[in-house]
């Protein structure tokens, strides 16, 4: 299938059709990457940062991130004024804080509260992966959290918001491009990203035959276990647990 579809770009007419996809791919591939920063960001965890402050207060401080993004980016990009992106996200911001901050002190102090809305569940995902990646800088928490989603979020707004020089939107209508079947081909590459995204997090079992290493390395890795410890109850006392492991 992939040979086939790849002898589009053998035609004559081959770089315009890879000019096209390159944009529509990468425009969808900006949400896609927002998302999976926010997962690890901000969903990672979720369940303990609500147990610790309440729903209200990690609610209206994730409101506070995104929708004050959202709003100054979408204010900047539409007046074309960085004047109007900053001053709408720095006043939704701080006035969103501070209703997550005022919520959640009926359940717990300033200091702990913070520390639970700002850093701990990125700690706690930092803590997770280095035992199998190895050391995390703390930066790393920092940017996974309060920068890249942010960042990947604004690209995609101004994304949707770009215009051409005659005033049209520049989605559907990529450098001029004719709709036939260039912008056609572009937007139906985007559409099906997002049904095989979307399928994934409605069901994602229908993926689960895609997870061949991450199987086979959990099977590996029970087989391991499975004869160490069999190699320690069976041994005649010259080899003991600690070289098994």
């Amino acid at each position: 299938i992939g040979f086939v579809c790849s002898l589009l770009y053998a035609t004559d007419a081959g770089l315009f059709f890879l000019d096209v996809m390159d944009y529509y791919i990468n425009f969808m591939l900006l949400l896609i990457g927002f998302l999976e920063t926010f997962s690890a960001g901000w969903m990672y965890g979720l369940e303990k940062q609500i147990e610790a402050v309440g729903t209200l207060p990690v609610a209206s401080f994730m409101f506070a991130n995104f929708g004050g993004t959202a709003l100054g980016a979408g204010l900047g990009f539409g007046f074309k004024s960085w004047g109007a992106f900053f001053l709408a996200s720095i006043l939704f911001y701080v006035v969103f804080t501070g209703v997550a901050i005022g919520l959640m002190l009926s359940k717990t102090d300033l200091k702990s509260g913070l520390k639970v809305l700002y850093w701990q569940n990125v700690s706690e995902l930092r803590t997770e992966l280095e035992p199998v990646i190895g050391w995390v800088p703390d930066i790393w928490c920092f940017l996974i959290k309060h920068v890249i989603p942010q960042l990947l979020l604004i690209l995609f707004i101004n994304g949707t918001t770009a215009e051409l020089e005659n005033g049209k939107s520049k989605f559907g209508n990529y450098e001029g491009y004719a709709f036939m079947p260039y912008q056609l081909l572009g937007i139906l590459s985007v559409v099906w990203i997002a049904v095989t995204f979307l399928v994934g997090v409605a069901a994602p079992g229908v993926y689960e035959s895609f997870a061949i290493y991450e199987n086979s390395g959990k099977e590996q890795s029970k087989k391991v276990a499975d004869g160490d410890g069999k190699k320690v109850a069976d041994g005649d006392g010259e080899q003991t647990e600690a070289e098994v492991a």
